[in-house]
């Protein structure tokens, strides 16, 4: 395997280590929420909720939209079931 998918797979790995980033990929895979939405279902701050957000960004895991009024929602890419993720 090359190092470049090898390198993929650790990021993804990386970015779904998280309880909270595996519950906002849960939450936003049926409706898209805005990082207030999620911050206040999981009990989290802002700054903690948008830094999750940012991480599974990155990896694609998630859609940010910015929209006119200021508002950042996050739409999941990710589909989550017991013991299956697909991306």
């Amino acid at each position: 395997m090359a190092k470049s998918n090898i390198r993929k797979i650790k990021d993804k790995a990386f970015a779904l280590n998280s309880e909270t980033r595996i519950e906002i990929l849960f939450l936003c895979q049926e409706k898209e929420l805005s990082i207030t939405e999620i911050a206040r279902k999981l009990n989290l701050s802002l700054n903690n909720t948008s830094q999750n957000v940012s991480v599974l960004e990155r990896e694609n895991l998630v859609r940010k939209t910015r929209h006119k009024d200021g508002t950042v929602t996050v739409k999941s890419l990710t589909k989550i079931s017991e013991n299956k993720i697909e991306w």
